[in-house]
């Protein structure tokens, strides 16, 4: 469980984030949906401590997170970020095994156990063909998937991942949306395709300039009413075999 409590964060003597309070439960998937510059990155950062707060807590299985060593951390989040390591010439068998990291010590990593969990963590993500391919031969899609056997392999409680379908074609989208919910952790990821997220997230933290101005299933937070507000534009749900979808349309402005 991942806990804010009355969280900012100040930059320049800018507020980025504004008193955020949430609860992240456990073994669901949250999307952090807003327009750009809304704070989502940075509330998800805040997540694994790769940014502290000004003020407020950040608490993690009941721990704060300022007191948790590095290492510590590394155990507990497992983090799809949007830099990609693709420069680095590593396998992808290299490039998952590198998960392994904060549990093992210099002596016993890469042993038998290791190679084992990479080994069942690529065939988890449909890889296990491209072990000895280089990843910056991958594709975006295949390359998603190279980190979600990164943190597979971690064996962390929680999976924090920052925009992790961008770029990738529908069909992809799916694949890996399926392949999260699957794993059945503790899950946070930024997202902006709404429909997307209404679709496999169970709950959704809406967040507006800094603030978290909702939080809830769905149904409850993607509204017409509250999309539109934060968004500025016209919304219209519509249901299609069953399922609910949002529409946009930009907003008219009676003319003068």
């Amino acid at each position: 469980m991942i806990e804010l409590a009355g969280v900012s964060v100040v930059r320049s003597g800018n507020t980025v984030i504004d008193d955020v309070a949430v609860t992240i439960p456990d073994n669901g998937v949250v999307g952090l949906v807003g327009p750009n510059g809304a704070g989502k990155t940075t509330l998800l950062n805040l997540m694994y401590r790769h940014l502290s707060a000004s003020r407020g807590t950040v608490v993690v299985d009941g721990r704060d997170i300022e007191s948790l060593t590095r290492r510590t951390i590394a155990a507990t989040c497992a983090v799809v970020a949007q830099e990609k390591d693709t420069a680095l010439p590593l396998t992808v068998k290299d490039s998952v095994a590198l998960g392994r990291l904060s549990a093992r010590s210099v002596f016993g990593y890469g042993d038998h156990t290791d190679r084992k969990l990479v080994a069942d963590a690529l065939a988890e993500v449909g890889l296990d063909a491209l072990g000895d391919r280089l990843t910056t031969q991958l594709s975006g899609g295949e390359l998603q998937r190279v980190l979600i056997a990164r943190a597979i392999v971690q064996n962390a409680t929680h999976l924090l991942l920052d925009e992790p379908t961008n770029h990738l074609d529908i069909s992809h989208q799916f694949e890996l949306m399926n392949l999260v919910r699957a794993m059945g952790t503790t899950t946070v990821m930024v997202l902006h395709d709404l429909n997307l997220a209404a679709r496999y997230c169970d709950s959704i933290g809406l967040v507006d300039a800094g603030r978290l101005v909702a939080f809830g299933p769905p149904d409850t937070v993607l509204t017409e009413e509250i999309i539109g507000r934060v968004y500025r534009v016209a919304v219209t749900a519509v249901t299609v075999g069953g399922r609910r979808h949002l529409v946009f349309d930009p907003i008219q402005h009676a003319a003068h």
